[in-house]
């Protein structure tokens, strides 16, 4: 299943609380970044329904197809389980 990145420039917790009722496959990092995992969905849709462009929410989406570096491991085995 895809993996998108949502990053916020200003903190948002009204986005945060779209995110874990929109996706229960989902994981929000800290109070800029969250994972989620969907199926079959653009990104324009799922920014969208994170509220981005709405209320004052800015930020953006992306797909994660690849990636690498050194980070929390709870955040990396998050995203082991919930990918392809």
């Amino acid at each position: 299943m895809p993996l998108y990145a949502i990053l916020l420039n200003e903190p948002n917790e009204s986005a945060w609380d779209k995110v874990r009722e929109t996706w229960p496959k989902h994981y929000v990092f800290d109070n800029r970044l969250a994972l989620i995992s969907t199926e079959n969905v653009l990104t324009a849709d799922v920014a969208r329904d994170a509220g981005i462009g709405a209320d004052g929410v800015s930020g953006i989406v992306m797909q994660m197809d690849f990636y690498s570096g050194h980070t929390s491991s709870t955040l990396v085995e998050w995203i082991s389980k919930n990918r392809d």
